[in-house]
């Protein structure tokens, strides 16, 4: 997407895109849209605003929160086993091998301390 960005000559731009492009913006223009389609089109105008409130509580909910979290930040696999063992052995030509953890926190079924 940067590249998109970078290539239209638009990096100035990109703060205001970026706030127009992500929720809740689109979806409360789809609910405008909908509500100016209510003096003609009652019955396509109700399905365009159902459209926008459901997708303006999917975007606020937890629970679609997670979902997204899950399907599309899967975190990768927990060492185990010869992947684990190999850290711990010392590393060839004298060097040290370092593992940083970035962030904090308590997991209480840890796959690494054998939970």
């Amino acid at each position: 997407m940067n590249d998109l960005v970078v290539s239209l000559n638009l990096e100035s731009w990109k703060p205001v895109l970026t706030v127009l492009l992500l929720p809740p913006v689109p979806l409360l223009l789809l609910a405008f849209i909908g509500f100016r389609m209510s003096s003609g089109r009652r019955g396509w105008s109700r399905v365009v605003l159902g459209l926008a409130g459901a997708g303006i509580w999917f975007s606020a909910s937890t629970v679609a929160a997670e979902w997204l979290q899950r399907a599309l930040l899967a975190p990768p696999p927990a060492l185990a086993g010869n992947a684990l063992a190999r850290l711990q052995l010392p590393a060839a030509g004298g060097t040290s091998a370092v593992v940083v953890v970035l962030g904090g926190g308590i997991e209480a079924l840890a796959p690494e301390y054998g939970a």
